[in-house]
């Protein structure tokens, strides 16, 4: 996809602009994938300002043809509910669709609904499950989480073992929020992964 390699700059000067652009060619095609990186870049700004109610609009409209991202996309702007109406209704019926697509980031979220009662009733026992397929399928969030409950059960070893998993697979510019929450906790292992989601942090 030319437009995705613009946008990465992959092999080729990275160049937002030029990628939005041809995304917004694309997606006149009504390509499902294409309206939804569309909203990507009006969510992030990529190459355009930053639009939620467009990021929103064109979520959606990839998400009526069932494009996983975009359901995912879209029930985490239903979530936070900037420019458009906060539903967590939709949004846990929108991460349950992505789910049964296979959709592996949709589970952490739903774990995230079974622990808040976001959309669904509160079920701690629930949101446990979701977080632990989250983190079987690699995901970095639902590692995380996953790990903090279980050093908050007192299952230390296999808390130490996910978190550090998890630290090592979280985006450098995301790891200073870990290591603030990990660095004060009294057990030393914990603070030692701590130290080193800073030290990874200091890296951006």
């Amino acid at each position: 996809h030319w437009a995705q390699m613009q946008l990465d700059g992959y092999g080729i000067k990275r160049d937002p602009e030029a990628a939005f652009r041809w995304f917004g060619i694309a997606a006149l095609s009504k390509r499902a994938d294409a309206i939804n990186m569309l909203g990507r870049c009006h969510e992030l700004g990529w190459g355009t300002p930053v639009d939620y109610a467009k990021a929103v609009d064109c979520y959606r409209d990839a998400a009526e043809k069932s494009y996983d991202w975009a359901q995912y996309n879209l029930g985490c702007r239903l979530l936070d509910g900037r420019d458009v109406g906060r539903d967590p209704d939709q949004a846990f019926a929108l991460f349950t669709k992505a789910v049964a697509q296979g959709h592996m980031k949709s589970l952490n979220m739903l774990g995230r609904c079974y622990e808040h009662g976001w959309g669904c009733p509160q079920d701690m026992a629930e949101a446990v499950r979701w977080y632990r397929r989250s983190a079987e399928e690699g995901d970095f969030r639902g590692q995380y989480r996953y790990g903090q409950l279980l050093l908050d059960r007192g299952l230390l070893d296999e808390a130490v073992s996910l978190l550090r998993l998890a630290v090592d697979n979280t985006p450098v510019e995301m790891c200073s929020d870990i290591a603030v929450a990990l660095r004060e906790h009294p057990e030393p292992r914990i603070q030692e992964i701590g130290a080193r989601a800073q030290a990874r942090a200091l890296v951006s």
